[in-house]
């Protein structure tokens, strides 16, 4: 039978410690099992532990926390924060018990059966495809480049900073190769799914014969590639331009991944195409593409002419 740890008064802060850095056993078996974690993910979990998980725990003995004690900490977390916070906090949290399991401080993780909390689909308001032209059309991107990395966005769903991630060679006549993501801070990186993924784009687009030296979306300045935030800076000018209050209708720059997967899903094709989206989008399953699309009555072709037939059928106006 596996024997314990002695030291069964070790505090969490100090198993902690220095738990996400570049030479700790979790990062070096993370690396060699080729699941390491992007440097924004690194970076995510330290700031929860630091904030979110050491303040309530750091000076208890890890043989001294159990599941009531974690239930209590969860009721603090979602006083203070967002559910999806608690849920982030409670998933590093679990991380660093299953280590302690493993290494054999504790027998048993104490938050190992306990739900997570349940996070609210936020109202949003689909851009229409006329909002959609009108915008593209605005005159307030200055950047053509910028004009460009939205419309690519709309018409493949893909993630904004895989679309300025992407490199000249990357970019084919009807296809992406995407393979990449340009953080803001960390640079080039994978993509959030670390797959890499083909992303049709029509032929009539041309955008091969207007990428950059080496970027696709490359800053008509130098020879730099163009920010996430400097397209989401221009889109949200836009948008107050127009009228249209991004903040009501929960309009961000991601906001045109929903566009995207809704359009398809609500197309003539279907749930017959839901695989191919899937894979367009670089989802790795179908609840993430659900959660995603957000119904609107004009997607329901098929329904409008089923009700109008019941309805037909049952005024006495179908026989």
């Amino acid at each position: 039978m596996a024997s314990f740890k002695k030291n069964t008064a070790t505090l969490f802060k100090t198993f902690s410690k220095n738990f996400f850095n570049d030479d700790s056993s979790y990062r070096k078996w993370k690396k060699i099992s080729g699941e390491d974690l992007a440097p924004s993910t690194l970076e995510s979990y330290k700031k929860l532990l630091a904030f979110q998980i050491l303040p309530f725990f750091g000076e208890m003995s890890l043989s001294k926390i159990n599941t009531d004690t974690v239930k209590k900490w969860i009721i603090w977390l979602n006083e203070k924060w967002s559910a999806k916070t608690s849920n982030n906090a409670q998933s590093v949290f679990n991380i660093i018990m299953k280590s302690a399991k493993e290494k054999r401080f504790i027998k048993e993780v104490p938050s190992a059966d306990l739900s997570f909390r349940k996070i609210k689909k936020k109202h949003r308001e689909l851009l229409t495809v006329k909002e959609l032209k009108e915008i593209y059309q605005h005159g307030d991107w200055h950047w053509e480049v910028a004009r460009r990395a939205f419309l690519v966005c709309a018409i493949t769903g893909m993630r904004i900073g895989e679309v300025v991630g992407l490199q000249t060679y990357e970019v084919g006549e009807d296809r992406l190769n995407v393979e990449h993501s340009l953080h803001p801070h960390f640079g080039l990186g994978k993509t959030k799914t670390r797959i890499c993924r083909y992303v049709p784009i029509p032929k009539i687009m041309n955008l091969k014969l207007k990428c950059g030296v080496q970027w696709a979306f490359e800053k008509p300045t130098e020879k730099a590639p163009i920010l996430a935030g400097y397209v989401y800076k221009r889109l949200m000018a836009i948008l107050e331009n127009m009228g249209i209050d991004h903040k009501a209708r929960g309009i961000t720059i991601h906001s045109l991944r929903n566009v995207f997967i809704s359009y398809m899903r609500g197309s003539s094709f279907g749930e017959t195409i839901d695989l191919k989206i899937k894979a367009v989008v670089g989802h790795t399953d179908n609840t993430q593409t659900d959660w995603y699309t957000y119904w609107t009555p004009e997607m329901f072709p098929e329904i409008y002419e089923i009700q109008e037939e019941l309805y037909k059928k049952i005024i006495g106006e179908s026989e």
